[in-house]
């Protein structure tokens, strides 16, 4: 079986975080490194704080053993994961987006998906002020407001979407603004809630959202859902480069499930209502 650059790089990433082996982690590091937490808003810089951070949590935690991997992207450079780990103490399911420059991890940014506290209760009730802040306010106007124009110029035209919850990926910023407009007609949107969490750290912006989403369904009505996500936006000259992003709650299979499942409700009721109209439209000639 062979395997891919990314997935080899997680393999020993792995191993050495379950041996709690820092020589060769520290190996797998570039000395600038940074990592960015969202779970507990902290941003450590420099090799050797982020084996410093890893060593504390040995201690704590104890071996850290993956027990599955739900799932692994890479694109350009970069491996986006989400795993089930286990600890001294329990099991645990994170998101990690490793950025790599010659093998090593360059940047990292990594959050929680459960256990977690209930929405509202993040790190971050509100968004800072800014560099970062101000570039994602202006992300989700330009998003709540369907204008597409503002999209496009805080979009690269090179742009990398990865949907690391469901394995997918999108390339080019006409193609991601085309799927938006798909998803937006017949009245669809989608509106921020609540910033849980929000890091930043030069040209990397990374949040953990909850959002309504509505999707127009055309002759049918629409769908509406709630969702709590995170995102990783890389910019390059002041656009997004690279947007990794995920589910929390509900995560990537549950929510195509939940979508399903009021698709077929919203046409039950649309048959029902056409019978109805039939029925009332065209009276039977005889009473049997």
């Amino acid at each position: 079986m062979q395997f891919t650059a990314g997935q080899t790089f997680y393999y020993r990433l792995s191993a050495v975080i379950e041996a709690q082996d820092l020589t060769n982690l520290g190996a797998l590091y570039h000395p600038d490194a940074v990592s960015l937490s969202l779970s507990t808003g902290q941003v450590l810089r420099g090799r050797e704080a982020i084996l410093d951070s890893f060593k504390q949590t040995f201690q704590v935690a104890g071996a850290i053993s993956p027990s599955s991997v739900e799932s692994l992207v890479e694109v350009e450079g970069a491996v986006c994961v989400e795993a089930t780990l286990a600890t001294r103490f329990a099991k645990i399911q994170t998101y990690d987006i490793y950025m790599l420059q010659a093998g090593m991890v360059k940047q990292h940014v990594g959050g929680l998906i459960s256990p977690r506290p209930p929405v509202g209760q993040g790190s971050a009730q509100g968004l800072p002020q800014t560099r970062g802040g101000a570039f994602y306010h202006r992300y989700c106007q330009a998003t709540e407001a369907r204008d597409f124009a503002t999209l496009e110029s805080l979009y690269h035209p090179a742009m990398v979407s990865v949907s690391c919850s469901v394995n997918e990926s999108l390339r080019g910023r006409d193609a991601i603004i085309s799927l938006f407009k798909q998803a937006m007609q017949n009245g669809g949107y989608i509106k921020l809630k609540s910033i849980e969490s929000f890091v930043e750290n030069g040209e990397i912006i990374a949040v953990e959202a909850a959002q309504t989403t509505k999707l127009g369904a055309g002759s049918m009505g629409s769908i509406q859902f709630d969702t709590l996500t995170y995102g990783v936006f890389v910019l390059r000259a002041g656009q997004i480069r690279l947007h990794f992003g995920g589910g929390i709650s509900p995560r990537g299979p549950e929510l195509q499930q939940a979508i399903q499942r009021q698709m077929k409700q919203l046409y039950q009721v649309r048959t029902e209502q056409r019978r109805m109209i039939w029925d009332a439209t065209h009276p039977r000639r005889y009473p049997w």
